[in-house]
This record gives structure tokens, sequence and C-alpha cells, in this order.
């Protein structure tokens, strides 16, 4: 159950890491 909640909770933050990831990169070569 706890692999689960893990599993869950990685996913969700998963996006939030691209946008993270994404943003700085995409401000610099814009």
């Amino acid at each position: 159950m706890g692999r689960e909640w893990e599993l869950s909770f990685r996913l969700g933050m998963h996006p939030w890491i691209i946008v993270a990831y994404s943003a700085p990169i995409a401000a610099a070569t814009a």
C-alpha cells in the first residue's frame, strides 16, 4: 500500500518537476 501511494505521489509530482525544470530553460532560450 505504501508503494502504491509513493507511485501515485511521484506521478502527481512529475508534471511539477517538468514545469520547474523547463521554465528556466524556456526563459533562457526564448
